[in-house]
């Protein structure tokens, strides 16, 4: 399947890189999954400021609202209903001590300040081939999609690389267990 090698070697990357996978897909491309994703997602990277990461397949890019979604948090950095209005208030409430000590004699707005963490802190990685509807059909519609992501093609493996990669992604690795679905 393609993008099996790219979702394990992505998984390693992120590893290396002090990220922690939060997802590899979204469990049948279901949109609460995926809100409940980005929830935490958003928690660990604004609020605690710690790197996190979403891995998205071809399929769980196949249903609209999630790839509207993903439109909205590339381009702006937020999505409106992801938190309620109290949820939100206490998260910027417990950024207090936080921006306190990364600007101990500046007036920050907090929103802005969460919204930069995330920015900083959280990845949503993309594995699919160059013929994805959302790379070939869907870029003009989503273009904050594609001009805000560091686009990496990979086009043909030597075979090398692939048994080198097949070695390490089916020795047992702590780094690979995630809660993965099979897509």
């Amino acid at each position: 399947r393609y993008g099996l090698n790219l979702a394990g070697l992505s998984k390693l990357a992120l590893y290396m890189s002090g990220f922690q996978i939060l997802s590899d897909g979204v469990r049948g491309g279901q949109l609460s999954t995926f809100h409940e994703l980005l929830r935490t997602a958003y928690r660990l990277a604004g609020c605690e400021g710690k790197g996190c990461a979403v891995i998205l397949k071809e399929a769980d890019l196949n249903n609209p609202a999630i790839v509207e979604m993903v439109y909205a948090v590339t381009v702006s950095g937020e999505f409106p209903t992801l938190f309620s209005n109290d949820e939100l208030e206490g998260f910027l409430q417990a950024l207090a001590p936080a921006i306190k000590k990364d600007f101990p004699n500046c007036v920050v707005d907090p929103w802005e300040y969460f919204k930069a963490r995330i920015q900083i802190n959280m990845r949503l990685v993309f594995c699919v081939s160059p013929d994805c509807h959302l790379v070939k059909d869907d870029a003009s519609s989503y273009p904050g999609i594609i001009g805000r992501c560091h686009v990496v093609f990979v086009k043909e493996w030597m075979k090398r690389a692939v048994a080198a990669s097949a070695t390490c992604l089916l020795t047992e690795q702590p780094w690979f267990e995630t809660n993965s679905s099979s897509n």
